[in-house]
């Protein structure tokens, strides 16, 4: 998953995930401000409840100032008038995002980090859910590449902020194992190694899935699966490069749901893998690379 990439607001989602998951702890934010916005009439309350007083109203484009507190799937803010109150977070929307030109890609760039709130430490999509380390030690099910590209897209609803911060559920908490084909690697701006794979040597480059290894000090088995990869391509180090003949790779991991890149129709913008509804499914963490 590329975390630096963040899609626009018209590709963003995960909005039906269970809330009683989300955000077990929302850091009170000192460095910077983190403003976000709502694209529809909504009521401000005095209290974290749908049956509380209504203290205020906010319009599509209002701002808001996220402050600390938090009650279950509501978020404390101070409006533009300066007044505070609680608003549903499924009605918050993160900052917009840009996109710019890769080589031949069109990718998504983030918004000044500050702009986003923090997700354990980082200011990352899902980021303590996408480097969890649990998993090792389950016997991992063993799906095809076009297998897992036909899996389930998990729901969603829009570019909210119960989405950024949501834990696995589901199919991302169980590992797999996954044999495919090396078509290309990338090097990614958070440390993960993105890695497109194909179930067989000569399918077409965008029928594949992504699987990615995350930075090397977060765990000796990511540095241990990030060196077998490399042996295994017959590399030095792992780079960005294309590969014209590939090599046939397992890999290990769990599921997730990448819903930065997921769209009511499919998944855009997640590297070349965009060819399927379950496309921005991945193997994130990889926590052990194999020969097949």
């Amino acid at each position: 998953m590329k975390t630096t990439h963040l899609p626009r607001r018209r590709n963003l989602l995960i909005a039906g995930f269970a809330v009683a998951l989300l955000l077990a702890f929302w850091p009170v934010e000192t460095a910077a401000q983190v403003m976000l916005t709502v694209d529809r009439r909504v009521k401000v309350r005095e209290k974290p409840s749908l049956a509380a007083k209504r203290a205020d109203g906010l319009a599509p484009g209002n701002t808001v100032t996220l402050l600390s507190g938090r009650r279950g799937s509501f978020f404390k803010v101070r409006l533009e008038n300066n007044k505070t109150g609680w608003v549903h977070g499924k009605y918050l929307l993160l900052p917009d995002i840009e996109e710019r030109e890769f080589g031949t890609e069109t990718v998504m760039a983030p918004a000044k980090a500050s702009s986003f709130p923090l997700c354990g430490p980082e200011r990352h999509y899902r980021w303590s859910a996408k480097i969890a380390t649990s998993g090792f030690n389950q016997t991992p099910t063993k799906p095809s590449v076009h297998a897992a590209l036909n899996w389930a897209p998990l729901p969603f609803s829009g570019h909210s902020l119960v989405s950024w911060c949501q834990d696995r559920m589901g199919r991302e908490a169980r590992p797999f194992s996954i044999l495919g084909w090396v078509r290309r690697v990338r090097k990614e701006d958070d440390g993960d190694v993105h890695v497109e794979i194909t179930q067989n040597a000569n399918d077409a480059v965008g029928d594949c899935f992504v699987v990615e290894i995350p930075a090397a000090d977060l765990s000796t088995r990511f540095n241990q699966a990030r060196n077998d990869l490399a042996a295994l391509l017959s590399v030095n180090q792992l780079t960005d490069k294309d590969f014209a003949t590939p090599t046939r790779v397992r890999f290990t991991g769990l599921a997730f749901w990448d819903g930065w890149h997921a769209t009511s129709t499919g998944a855009t913008s997640h590297g070349r893998c965009n060819s399927t509804k379950g496309a921005a499914w991945e193997l994130h963490p990889v926590f052990k690379v194999a020969a097949p």
